[in-house]
């Protein structure tokens, strides 16, 4: 069996590969999984007088550990991994885009003036620079604004402690991802404008053609749904999402909730169960969910729903505001003719 060694991901952005690892999908395919924890050490703080990424380090979280010999595979943003296989000192190169697709938001704090891109010239925005939320923010801005109008600083990477300096005021505006998206609105904040970006997986020369279809396949066998946890993630279908995200703000708190309470918590993501539990008491709700015994022997492992949930993929990859309704107007001849009047 060979062994890979992975640096730990977020459930927005690596769920499937977890599932897989939770399943015993990779153990299946030859592959014995270890994962190295890539934040540790990792300060998360604003630096307000950062204000480019020129002079920061790319691998100050992913690729870090990959760096130093310690990590076989990782995955982020593509636009950071061009940087990052750029500047490799230790012979990483991309696989190519991966399936999962990240969906992020620009977003401001309830008592801002800000209402629409244009009121954000020369406001600061928090981002973390070499990550898909710094490029997703230039992304949409410059449909809006020239580039020296849009002032980034550096904000740690983890959407929570961007959303926590939003609203301790330390910054104007910053992204998040799912599903502190929701938990932001539910705070007030306004979303100001949102959308996807693309990541990548990037391997060592330890990982061959073989290993990475092995890999891929075990991932692919997760998303399929063939075992309990996986079936749960393809069971909520797109049209169900959006009416439960369309009907109120209080809707959306209760279905992202249920998103980060979902039983898809696997085994290398223990200690964040702690965080997913907060979450959910901010956005209003865990007292829905009962817990079984032993989850409290191990940290709070595996937050179990009471009833039927959303998995963090799910959320990620659904959670979308239908358009508002637009009506056509009506000319005053055809208000004329119209034998209702």
């Amino acid at each position: 069996m060979k062994k890979l060694v992975l640096e730990t991901t977020a459930p927005f952005q690596g769920l499937p590969e977890l599932v897989a690892y939770d399943e015993g999908l990779f153990a299946s395919e030859g592959l014995e999984i270890e994962w190295a924890d890539r934040e540790q050490g990792v300060e998360k703080k604003v630096e307000a007088e950062v204000t480019s990424p020129k002079g920061v380090d790319p691998f100050a979280s992913h690729g870090k550990l990959f760096e130093q010999g310690k990590a076989d595979m990782y995955n982020a943003c593509e636009w950071g991994n061009y940087c990052r296989v750029q500047d490799t000192g230790a012979g990483s190169r991309q696989l190519g885009r991966r399936a999962i697709i990240a969906y992020s938001a620009l977003v401001v704090a309830p008592n801002s003036p800000v209402f629409t891109p244009q009121q954000l010239a020369n406001k600061v925005i928090g981002v973390p620079f070499y990550f898909g939320t710094h490029y997703i923010a230039l992304h949409m801005l410059e449909g809006f604004l020239p580039r020296d109008m849009i002032k980034l600083c550096r904000a740690p990477n983890g959407s929570r402690y961007r959303l926590d300096a939003l609203m301790r005021g330390e910054v104007d505006a910053t992204t998040l991802t799912e599903p502190h998206v929701t938990l932001a609105e539910k705070k007030g904040c306004r979303t100001i404008c949102s959308a996807f970006f693309h990541r990548t997986e990037v391997a060592s020369a330890r990982v061959d053609a073989e290993t990475n279809a092995a890999f891929n396949r075990a991932v692919r066998e997760a998303v399929r749904g063939s075992t309990r946890t996986s079936v749960a993630i393809c069971t909520i279908s797109s049209i169900t999402m959006r009416r439960r995200m369309r009907r109120s703000p209080r809707s959306r708190s209760r279905t992202c909730a249920r998103a980060a309470l979902s039983s898809v918590i696997p085994r290398p993501s223990l200690r964040r169960d702690a965080a997913h539990l907060r979450l959910a008491q901010e956005l209003g709700h865990a007292g829905r969910y009962r817990f079984p015994a032993r989850a409290r022997q191990h940290r709070g492992a595996e937050l179990r729903p009471s009833g039927g949930g959303v998995t963090p993929l799910a959320a990620t990859a659904l959670h979308r505001r239908s358009p508002p309704a637009r009506c056509k107007p009506r000319s005053a001849c055809a208000m004329r003719a119209d034998p209702r009047r």
